[in-house]
């Protein structure tokens, strides 16, 4: 079967109207169904192995309800369409605070229009300091898409530590290094 590209499916993105909405247990089900999708996505390269009913395990997603150093966000196009997700908690490696991006998706149609940048910006803009991110593994896409995110914030100001990209993204940081 032969795909031919369509003009017509070209979907305008307006960035400056893509929401960021907080989980809660209203949205939770679309929440868990991306999730899925997205460990499903990176299972060849991860360590993501399906349960006999298809299904992938999280370990972690209940808590996301539950405890306050994790939120998660369903990103949404102007017109309410899911576009993907984020997850960010404060469970750090290299650093004693600050904001880990746990986990991030954006849906293969939105890919390459600017959405994962505008969201991983605003994430950033949301909690100001020090900050890891850690892209998937074995994923050279998702590697060159964080280093060239994080490098556009930082001014390339960020190290890459056994993986795990590390940097502090508040303004009063910014400015006393600007001064030196």
């Amino acid at each position: 079967m032969i795909f031919q590209y369509n003009s017509t499916m070209v979907t305008r993105i307006n960035l400056a109207k893509i929401q960021l909405e907080r989980v809660n247990e209203e949205n939770r089900q679309a929440l868990w169904n991306l999730l899925q999708y997205m460990l499903f996505e990176t299972s060849p390269s991860g360590n993501n192995v399906a349960n006999t009913d298809g299904s992938f395990n999280y370990k972690y997603f209940d808590n996301y309800f539950t405890d306050p150093d994790r939120n998660a966000y369903l990103v949404k196009s102007e017109t309410g369409e899911l576009m993907g997700f984020v997850m960010i908690n404060q469970y750090l490696q290299k650093v004693t605070t600050g904001h880990f991006i746990a986990e991030f998706l954006v849906l293969p149609r939105f890919r390459r229009k600017g959405v994962g940048r505008e969201v991983a910006r605003r994430c950033f803009a949301m909690h100001p300091g020090n900050w890891e991110v850690s892209p998937a593994d074995g994923s050279e896409s998702a590697y060159w898409f964080w280093k060239t995110v994080i490098n556009d914030v930082t001014g390339e100001d960020n190290q890459l530590e056994d993986g795990i990209f590390v940097f502090n993204n508040s303004e009063s940081v910014r400015i006393a290094k600007a001064r030196t």
